[in-house]
């Protein structure tokens, strides 16, 4: 893995501290915007680098990223998302944002004026949330927690 050390001129330099080396890749080849500190790895095919960054948040976190296996259930998943006014299921899956979202509506559809239809759209919401769930294929976002990890199922 190597570190973005420098960007000067349209030239991208890149090294590693292990050996005191740096490479001179020309920003053309980045799919995205190159940042110093940006650590990233890189692929040669001829004269032309091929380069991704590297997510070191889940390096850190030492998360198995897409494809790897949560310790949240599916079938528990699908439940809490039936169940879920106050955004139970949000939370089990990691998505606090989304949870506290479905808890200030739950608040808000508790004005009594607004409680009938509050509650039908709780209802379609949880109904379509938890078939959702239930019919998903490990690779979609609804068999994945908030990390990307797949559901077990």
């Amino acid at each position: 893995m190597y570190k973005i050390i420098k960007i000067e001129d349209g030239v991208v330099y890149v090294g590693k501290s292990s050996d005191s080396q740096f490479i001179e890749i020309s920003q053309n080849n980045f799919g995205f915007e190159p940042v110093v500190g940006d650590y990233v790895e890189f692929y040669k095919n001829g004269e032309t680098y091929i380069v991704s960054k590297v997510d070191q948040l889940a390096q850190f976190a030492n998360f198995q990223g897409v494809g790897g296996q949560s310790d949240k259930s599916k079938i528990v998943a699908a439940i809490l998302a039936f169940l879920g006014a106050f955004g139970f299921y949000e939370f089990y899956i990691g998505n606090t944002g989304k949870g506290i979202l479905r808890v200030l509506l739950t608040i808000v559809g508790s004005i009594p004026f607004i409680l009938p239809l509050m509650v039908l759209m709780n209802i379609i919401w949880n109904v379509i949330n938890m078939i959702l769930v239930l019919t998903s294929k490990p690779g979609s976002k609804w068999h994945q927690d908030a990390q990307g990890r797949e559901l077990k199922d």
